[in-house]
């Protein structure tokens, strides 16, 4: 190493970003002040509160507060502190550390050594009250402090501990600051940033990162911190940042430091405590083993979910060709011209429903020139098509004469929001072909603005429109409030991201016909774009669509032949299509106010009433001509909740027949073996389905799910008995009971 002259100056940086944290704050900049010298100086930068920024800059008139000018988080605080600061050594100091006296000279002193790029010390935890005997001191590095295990003596190591850190400020001169998709934003246990900047810095600047463990801050460790959910959620969310670092600055020198911590600090405390144990000698060495081993395991889970879920994010956002959705009629195919999609570029694939007299009878798809489908062209994809209704003629264009008297039919939406495709939606319920039917939305989010004046508007321009409010969140608590205060003997339920194809109720309301064996209908759902990689992966996997087939399913009909049958719902239809007998619903309950999105089951509603209407001895139709198109999800981090919460309905689902009915349950049990099989393996219909690039980290997330499920609806249905409790109502009672006279008197009319 080679000396430098000169005392150079510090710009001393404190980041925060909540008032909860105000009284540790004043004691960090008061110590801070006590430290500096002549040419030194303090930057307090606040994390996006205006409020907190106005009351510190009165409060700390001396030191320069400022907002941040980066992305919301901490990695985007410190770049703001960087851009700013004067001095010759930037460091940072969290708003929740107090450095100790001498602090800022042994950081100082140490860049004497022109090698050295960046100097931090040691970070010592004062917990609030008694520290807990279950964390061993190995495990502080997750309460932001020194380890045991860390370096221990003067000398260089990989990072600095982001606590009580320094950087000369050339170095972010020549290399930049920190990446801000890493690090910490608000309370999450994310991190990591200061570790990419330290390899990337002496990788591209060769010099050393130099430990000096008498540069000492004293690191407040709040009793929500001392909590075994709060270690867990830490490790977790550890190993996600330890996979991105990986990634980023690859394995070798990215988890350098790890292997050594796995390989040598963790094997022998967890020895150390399980020799205590056995030997009696160290009150708690179990709980400290159990820690060890259990914050071992969520680093680890943390790792690879990340690797995997960066591996599919990384092919959702490769190079896409979005598809063209649109529809033809067979005998009368009209050109389509050249197009493009929402995101600038020019449709090469196409996504075609065919209908025949209108209704639908296929969907193809087929390349797109770039002159777009003319009549030639469109005959050419048209004609498998038409071999195929000449010898087998489609029952879905023969067109079913209406029930007579035809039905009132109750359109229940549930929402929590205004938005476009609420509109959307409504204004193609205004645009059906059968005019016998009202529209009641049900606000399951009370006060959210702007959406009750919305409805009124609607209310106002039709009449047949109106809305109602469930306080109570889920699903299928609004769907019962729906049904309830549904005029119809029909009640058809769709989702609030859809549009209607304008003969959906005319197709529903023939389907039913006059025979009252029919409980349920259920229709064709289809995308309403397919602009984005994961839209198209919800398509092919999910399967939305059940084919161009009319099918009944009852106990002794041909459903039956299925060995699934009939517990694998999926197969009659989805909830964002489905039609009912109000009377027959009723009959059976309604829907379980513990499954549903809004509750912790997060689905499986639909699933459930499908199966209790079966079960329960009615016959359910699935009817092609009745057509819904679906909004799907378009990023990438949605469609991971989507994949998780589908596997969660599922289990839920399960768990509710095993609750609601034991007999189908026993009878079922014979057939688990299958039924996994049907899940986990290649050959099955729905994974034979999924794209070739489809992410297996969503395969996993749906299969999680699942066994997350049984738990999940316990939970939840826990909680539905309590709203009930509260709200002075059983989920059988008031919420599933018959019309008031007055809705029996409007349907006759």
């Amino acid at each position: 190493m080679s000396a430098v002259s000169g005392r150079p100056s510090i710009s001393v940086v404190v980041c925060t970003y909540t008032d909860e944290r105000a009284a540790l704050l004043a004691l960090a900049i008061d110590a801070v002040r006590r430290q500096l010298g002549a040419d030194d100086e303090l930057l307090v930068v606040v994390d996006h509160d205006d409020e907190l920024l106005a009351a510190l800059g009165a409060q700390v008139p001396w030191a320069r507060v400022m907002p941040s000018e980066g992305p919301r988080g901490l990695s985007g605080a410190r770049n703001t502190g960087i851009d700013h600061a004067i001095g010759d050594v930037v460091a940072f100091l969290d708003d929740d550390a107090i450095p100790e006296a001498g602090w800022l000279e042994r950081l100082r002193s140490a860049y004497g050594d022109s090698d050295v790029l960046g100097v931090g010390g040691r970070v010592d935890p004062e917990f609030d009250g008694v520290p807990p005997r279950w964390l061993p001191q190995e495990l502080d590095w997750v309460i932001g402090c020194t380890y045991a295990g860390h370096r221990s003596t003067i000398g260089p190591v990989r990072n600095l501990i982001g606590a009580n850190m320094s950087f000369r400020r050339s170095v972010f001169a020549e290399i930049g600051g920190f990446r801000s998709d890493l690090g910490r934003t608000g309370a999450d246990g994310a991190g990591c940033e200061e570790t990419e900047l330290c390899i990337r810095a002496g990788r591209e600047l060769g010099g050393v990162m130099w430990y000096e463990p008498e540069a000492v801050v004293v690191h407040h460790v709040p009793e929500s911190r001392a909590r075994m959910s709060y270690v867990r959620a830490r490790c977790r969310a550890e190993g996600a940042s330890k996979a991105r670092i990986a990634t980023i600055a690859g394995s070798d020198e990215g988890l350098a430091s790890e292997r050594r911590y796995v390989l040598g600090t963790l094997p022998r405390a967890l020895g150390r405590e399980v020799l205590a144990g056995v030997l009696g000698r160290r009150p708690g060495a179990w709980s400290r083993a159990a820690t060890l081993v259990g914050a071992a395991a969520m680093v680890a889970s943390g790792f690879v979910r990340a690797r995997v879920e960066d591996a599919g994010k990384a092919r959702d956002e490769g190079p896409f060709e979005p598809v063209l959705v649109a529809q033809v009629e067979l005998d009368d195919p009209r050109p389509i011209g050249p197009r493009r999609s929402s995101s600038g570029q020019d449709y090469r694939r196409a996504m075609l429903l065919v209908r025949r007299h209108g209704a639908p009878a296929s969907v193809v798809e087929t390349r797109v020139p770039t002159a777009g489908l003319s009549t030639s062209a469109l005959d050419a994809v048209l004609e498998p098509v038409r071999a195929r209704q000449a010898t087998q003629p489609a029952q879905l264009a023969v067109r079913r004469r209406l029930p007579v008297p035809p039905p009132l039919v109750s359109v229940v939406v549930a929402t929590c929001g205004w938005t476009d495709a609420l509109a959307s939606l409504l204004e193609s319920l205004h645009d059906q072909t059968y005019d016998r039917f009202e529209v009641i939305v049900v606000d399951n989010r009370p006060g959210t603005p702007g959406l009750a004046a919305a409805l009124e508007r609607c209310e106002h321009a039709d009449e047949r429109f109106r809305h109602v409010a469930e306080y109570r969140p889920g699903l299928a608590r609004a769907h019962n409030r729906g049904l309830q205060d549904a005029f119809g003997s029909i009640v058809a339920f769709t989702d609030d991201d859809v549009v209607a194809d304008p003969h959906w109720l005319e197709a529903l309301v023939t389907a039913f016909g006059d025979d009252e064996s029919i409980a349920c209908v259920t229709g064709m759902i289809l995308p309403l774009e397919l602009e984005t990689r994961s839209q198209e992966w919800i398509e092919r996997t999910f399967g939305f669509g059940k084919g161009f087939a009319t099918r009944r399913f009852e106990l002794a009909g041909s459903g039956a032949a299925d060995p699934l049958f009939p517990y694998a719902a999926g197969t009659f239809g989805s909830g964002a299509n489905m039609a009912f007998r109000a009377d027959a619903l009723r009959a059976i309950g309604g829907f379980d106010p513990a499954l549903g999105a809004g509750t912790p089951a997060r689905g499986g509603d639909d699933l459930a009433v499908f199966f209790d209407v079966v079960a329960r001895g009615y016959a359910l139709v699935y009817e092609p001509t009745a057509l819904v198109r679906h909004g799907h999800r378009r990023d990438y981090e949605a469609l991971q909740h989507q994949a998780f919460g589908y596997g969660v309905g599922l289990g839920a689902y399960l768990t509710h027949i095993a609750r609601t009915n034991p007999l189908a349950t026993i009878r079922a049990a014979r057939r688990v073996p299958r039924a996994f099989r049907h899940l986990v393996s290649s050959d099955s219909a729905r994974n034979r389905r999924r794209p070739h690039d489809y992410p297996q980290s969503l395969v996993w997330r749906e299969r999680v799910g699942v066994l997350a499920g049984p738990t999940l609806y316990l939970r939840s249905h826990h909680d539905a008995r309590a709203d009930d409790w509260q709200f002075g109502a059983r989920a059988s009672g008031t919420a599933l009971s018959e019309p008031a006279p007055a809705h029996a008197a409007r349907a006759e009319s």
